[in-house]
């Protein structure tokens, strides 16, 4: 039994009962009023946990013992689960992690009254659950080592090594195997690789390894349905390429475009909306304000003649816009839009607005923003499983605009 008059401290082992979630995918409790976030358990269950970390406002854990478990819980695939901390769930049945996930945007968007009869529905599931992503930035470990290549972890801080992750695909984890007690001399290697072209980016240039592999390349090829994306290493793009396909999909359907009117893509990267939907509208208007990634939507969509970009913030081209737009689609990054682009979609007025989001707080936060004065309707809100195993959400909604 704890008392309340126990002085804790770290490596403490203490027995707890698990209460429910946090916002970043950790169970939590508390100990003499203190909160306790626990990495590894799963609401209901009772624990033992380590004491990792102590701070002033709360504590941090990780499974020692599970004591009485749930039945939601499997073994974890990954040896490296809990020391590494990149996946958050993998000790959770896959069709209670979609559950879960409904249920965190549920409850971001109760704290919003105009929100609170928005039908949120079932989370789209992953048909890979493992081996999904096509980009990765890796920690170098050179002090004492020969070049250890690994994570760290997020609440010890501590490095992990790290020989094969079971978030990577084959092409990342084939490098990651030979480039792993061989990168002395190097801070970090990021690793890009596409299942469906087998082209791969290894950025820094490692040429002096002589590995089997090129590495320094300017950019590589991925592969959205029948088009190809020149993608330079500093470009954001999905890492989730059959999730992307199916959001592109889902965002077609609710879109019910005509034929007609501007399409504006903000926060484009390198236009895949834009470019795959460019059939469907007169013109499309990319909006980015990363160099490299509107230099490689211009190389990838040259052969679309209705397709113009625009390097700006998207804050400011909004600001600066007085066409009309039919379609928008914001896909802002995980701090949301930036309060002058709601103000001027507000002011623009598009018939409809397609809002794809990775963070569920930011997106509600922007919705509830979007229809405050009553210009837009919202019928549902989609999860869309881009991250399995993690507490990582993305979500897809369609606003409507009233009395047109």
């Amino acid at each position: 039994m704890n008392s309340e008059n126990t002085i804790y401290k770290e490596n403490d082992l203490v027995t707890l009962n698990i209460k429910s979630f946090n916002k970043m995918g950790l169970s939590i409790s508390n100990l003499d009023g203190k909160p306790v976030e626990i990495l590894g358990g799963i609401p209901q269950e009772k624990v033992e946990v380590r004491l990792l970390r102590i701070y002033p406002d709360k504590i941090i854990s990780i499974v020692n013992k599970v004591i009485e478990s749930s039945e939601f819980r499997v073994n974890a695939p990954c040896v490296k689960f809990l020391e590494c901390t990149g996946c958050q769930w993998q000790h959770i049945d896959y069709k209670y992690q979609l559950i879960l996930k409904k249920e965190i945007v549920i409850d971001e968007l109760n704290r919003y009254e105009k929100l609170s009869k928005v039908l949120v529905n079932s989370t789209l599931p992953s048909i890979h659950e493992l081996n999904y992503r096509n980009h990765s930035r890796f920690t170098v470990r050179s002090k004492n080592s020969p070049g250890e290549v690994g994570f760290i972890n997020s609440s010890t801080r501590k490095f992990v090594k790290i020989s094969e992750c079971l978030l990577m695909n084959r092409k990342i984890n084939s490098i990651l195997s030979e480039i792993q007690d061989n990168m002395d001399g190097f801070s970090q290697v990021s690793i890009r690789g596409s299942d469906k072209t087998d082209s791969f980016l290894v950025q820094p240039n490692l040429v002096e390894k002589e590995f089997s592999f090129e590495s320094g390349q300017t950019h590589y090829l991925e592969r959205i349905f029948d088009r190809e994306y020149n993608v330079a290493s500093p470009s954001f793009f999905q890492v989730n390429i059959v999730q992307l396909e199916n959001i592109i999909n889902i965002s077609k359907t609710l879109l019910n475009f005509d034929g007609s009117g501007t399409l504006v893509d903000a926060y484009s990267g390198v236009g895949v909306f834009g470019s795959l939907f460019s059939n469907f509208v007169e013109k499309v208007i990319c909006i980015e304000e990363s160099a490299s990634a509107i230099v490689d939507g211009i190389k990838s969509n040259g052969d679309l003649k209705n397709i113009q970009y625009i390097q700006k913030k998207t804050e400011h081209a909004l600001l600066e816009f007085n066409e009309e737009i039919k379609y928008l689609i914001l896909d802002p990054p995980r701090v949301g839009c930036h309060i002058d682009v709601l103000k001027a979609v507000k002011r623009i007025k598009p018939l409809k607005i397609l809002m794809i989001s990775c963070d569920p707080v930011s997106m509600m936060r922007d919705l509830d923003i979007l229809v405050s004065d009553d210009f837009y309707s919202i019928d549902s809100i989609t999860p869309i499983d881009m991250f399995p195993q993690t507490r990582h959400i993305e979500c897809v909604a369609i606003l409507n605009l009233k009395n047109v």
